[in-house]
């Protein structure tokens, strides 16, 4: 007598690559499984396959901003992209502080992802992620090499250099910002 009742919860900071492209391929979030599942971006829900169900699927192409849900029987489902489910959730004018590229995340942007997944079944579990976000935990950077328009392989094992600037946060404190975020401050 196995209990198929269960949750999970995964929250993530990520940053937009340019193009949404990510190690030479799309940045994706896929999912297919059953019942409750639902993606937010900043806050605002973009992928919804709530509700008790057989398996189905969804995903985010963070490179297009497509955002799709196929639902059983196969043919059916829902098609839109992420910044169409923003105007949906926050109004034309609510866009304001979100930069876009198109339909999806302006290149170099920093987003919060939060994941709630509900199981509910009694007899049986069904869940597959698959993903390549670049997480960004906070109060870190990462700088990667990329060429292009060359001859890759003359270039593969030469010593680059890097200049990074940044501010010293210098602390957070304990409220909140409009956007749920911690305020922080700079030195």
């Amino acid at each position: 007598t196995v209990d198929y009742n269960f949750g999970m919860y995964l929250e993530a900071e990520f940053a937009q690559p340019n193009n949404g492209i990510y190690r030479n391929a799309p940045m994706v979030f896929e999912f297919n499984g059953d019942d409750d599942f639902w993606v937010y971006l900043d806050g605002v829900l973009v992928l919804d396959i709530g509700g008790i169900h057989n398996a189905q699927s969804g995903y985010i192409n963070f490179a297009t901003g497509e955002v799709v849900v196929k639902k059983l029987p196969l043919g059916t489902g829902t098609n839109t992209t992420i910044k169409q489910m923003f105007v949906e959730a926050l109004g034309q004018e609510g866009l304001g502080e979100y930069e876009f590229k198109g339909d999806t995340f302006a290149d170099g942007s920093i987003h919060k992802m939060q994941v709630f997944y509900m199981e509910r079944g009694k007899s049986a579990s069904n869940l597959y992620l698959n993903f390549n976000l670049p997480t960004v935990p906070s109060g870190t950077i990462q700088v990667e090499k990329q060429l292009g328009n060359t001859d890759q392989e003359a270039y593969t094992d030469l010593p680059f250099a890097f200049r990074v600037m940044a501010q010293k946060v210098i602390g957070s404190e304990e409220s909140l910002d409009e956007n749920g975020k911690h305020i922080e401050k700079y030195a």
